[in-house]
């Protein structure tokens, strides 16, 4: 399992790649069922998870994800089914410029 944090607003989110096996049990105790599940975010428990048998940059995509829902969360925004086709759309499309930013500002700036 590697793990790590970061802070969103107010909140400080634990973050964790993790075997299947401890991804569908967590899933399992917070009542949530659907094996197509890749990862998840729990507000209360500041918590971020991520299968860890994905590749690499799709688990970056995930987590990039479930960051934009922390930060809707965050803003008071309601999480509802508009939201999360939007950061669907979002998320693999601005995982390619946060990848970018450093060099990008280390020539504009």
């Amino acid at each position: 399992m590697k793990s790590s944090a970061i802070k969103v607003g107010n909140r400080v989110y634990s973050i964790a790649s993790v075997d299947d096996a401890t991804f569908d049990l967590v899933l399992s105790q917070k009542g949530v069922q659907d094996p197509e599940i890749k990862s998840f975010i729990d507000y209360d428990d500041q918590l971020i998870l991520v299968r860890d048998r994905l590749q690499s940059d799709h688990k970056k995509e995930l987590l990039l994800h479930e960051l934009l829902h922390s930060c809707m969360e965050d803003s008071g925004m309601v999480q509802d089914e508009f939201v999360e086709n939007f950061i669907k759309v979002l998320s693999p499309r601005l995982i390619g410029i946060v990848e970018e930013l450093p060099l990008v500002f280390s020539e504009a700036v």
